[in-house]
C-alpha cells in the first residue's frame, strides 16, 4: 500500500510539474508578440463608418479621448473624437 501511495503522489507531481513548464512556455512565446498603434480623429457623425472600416483591417480599439469641439462652419459645431488603436504586427 505504501509503494502504491509513494507512485501516486510521483505521479501527481509529475503532471504538475509538466503542466507548469508548459504553462511557462506558452506565456514566455505569447509575450513576444509586438503591436503597432494608430491615433485616429473622426467626426462623430461618421464614427461608425470609419471604425467599422478600421476593424476589418484588423484594429482594435483600445481607449478614445472624450468629444473635442474642433471647428464651427455655418453656425454648426462638429466634434471629433480621438481613438486610439492597436493590431498585433
Amino acid at each position: 500500500m505504501k509503494y502504491r501511495t509513494n507512485w501516486l503522489v510521483l505521479a501527481i507531481a509529475a503532471i504538475a510539474l509538466f503542466g507548469l513548464i508548459g504553462w511557462t512556455s506558452h506565456a514566455q512565446s505569447s509575450s513576444k508578440t509586438t503591436f503597432e498603434y494608430q491615433i485616429v480623429t473622426i467626426l462623430q457623425s461618421q464614427a461608425s463608418e470609419e471604425l467599422n472600416a478600421l476593424g476589418a483591417q484588423g484594429w482594435e480599439l483600445v481607449t478614445m479621448e472624450q468629444d473635442l469641439l474642433l471647428e464651427t462652419k455655418n453656425s454648426r459645431d462638429y466634434y471629433y473624437r480621438k481613438y486610439f488603436f492597436k493590431r498585433a504586427k
